[in-house]
């Protein structure tokens, strides 16, 4: 199947925030032809009929089987969110986070074109792979594991199967306890001991913070259907908390100070982003966690910080301003 012009949209796409950070303006020609050129591929004229409906969004029915196991599931993989054909959307082909982001700043295969993303915070990515077709050719996709080596797998011949063969999660038993177990751990999940030890420090505002990493968890994890930290408003309310906490402890030198244990380190001593919500030990683990991350996501969120002059720089390193809790930790009412 490489044709969508009578597949039925109706009830496709998922309304929500995070869909809009996969989404450009209506589609034109122009928008077409500039995105074939800066990318060195024809795209397939199904993924141009997808985005006649709509330029890149979430779809609501999200899982897609597969035959082999993945990184997500041992039958099929979750989709996160389709690339708009475009440049105005984060997560749009030549967007902030479009297809080149992934081969220059994360490693991946320049083997075609990056449309989608899993809710993995881009361990797992879907690729329109022209190595068999060439650039003007019909490309298959392709699902590659950068945690496995960029270990990869045909998964349908091309575009227009692969959006045909959406599944809806209450098709797979592990899915929905996949849900199940995250809106849990947001909402039960005992927290890291370095958020412990903050905790201790502050404790007439132990109660507002976790409240907040509550709240702000069990949005993102209706809004996307998992606990993935990305580049949008929820995501960087929990980045704010984290640095905040962190603060109590200690005075990062750096961003990778902030973000990165010690070299060889095996316990919760040093505080740092990385032990506080993506990494656990086996030997103390925490519930509320997002099991990975993507650095350059928090990168951008700290730039926009110290741009704003909410992280500034002293001699004794990076420091929360004055008005950084009043200002960032204060819950906003759902749009």
């Amino acid at each position: 199947m490489s044709d969508l012009s009578t597949f039925n949209f109706e009830g496709f796409w998922r309304e929500s925030d995070w869909a809009k950070n996969f989404q450009c303006e209506p589609l034109v020609e122009s928008a077409i032809a500039e995105v074939e050129a800066e990318l060195g591929y024809k795209l397939p004229q199904s993924y141009i009929q997808l985005a006649h409906n709509r330029n890149g969004g979430v779809p609501v029915n999200d899982c897609y089987p597969t035959a082999s196991p993945t990184t997500w599931a041992k039958d099929h993989v979750a989709v996160a969110g389709i690339f708009g054909i475009g440049t105005s959307a984060p997560y749009s082909l030549l967007g902030s986070a479009g297809s080149r982001y992934w081969q220059n700043e994360c490693g991946y295969p320049d083997w075609g074109v990056y449309f989608a993303t899993t809710p993995t915070a881009g361990s797992e990515m879907f690729l329109l792979d022209y190595r068999e077709c060439g650039p003007s050719g019909e490309p298959r996709v392709v699902y590659i594991d950068q945690e496995a080596n960029y270990a990869w797998q045909v998964i349908a011949p091309d575009f227009a199967t692969f959006i045909s063969g959406f599944a809806n999660q209450d098709l797979f038993d592990d899915a929905r306890e996949t849900i199940k177990d995250a809106f849990n751990s947001v909402s039960n999940g005992s927290f890291s001991p370095i958020i412990n030890r903050a905790f201790a420090k502050v404790p007439e505002r132990q109660a507002h913070i976790e409240t907040l990493l509550r709240t702000v968890g069990n949005r993102i994890v209706e809004d996307k259907g998992y606990f993935g930290l990305h580049d949008d408003k929820n995501s960087h309310q929990i980045y704010d908390a984290m640095l905040w906490l962190l603060s109590q402890l200690k005075t990062p030198q750096s961003i990778e100070d902030f973000l990165l244990r010690k070299p060889g380190q095996l316990d919760y001593t040093n505080p740092c982003y990385e032990l506080m919500l993506p990494l656990c030990f086996s030997h103390q683990p925490f519930g509320f966690t997002t099991d990975g991350w993507n650095s350059n996501y928090v990168h951008g969120w700290w730039d926009s910080r110290l741009s704003e002059g909410y992280i500034i720089e002293t001699n004794a390193g990076f420091q929360c301003s004055e008005n950084f809790y009043d200002d960032l930790l204060h819950l906003e009412p759902i749009d």
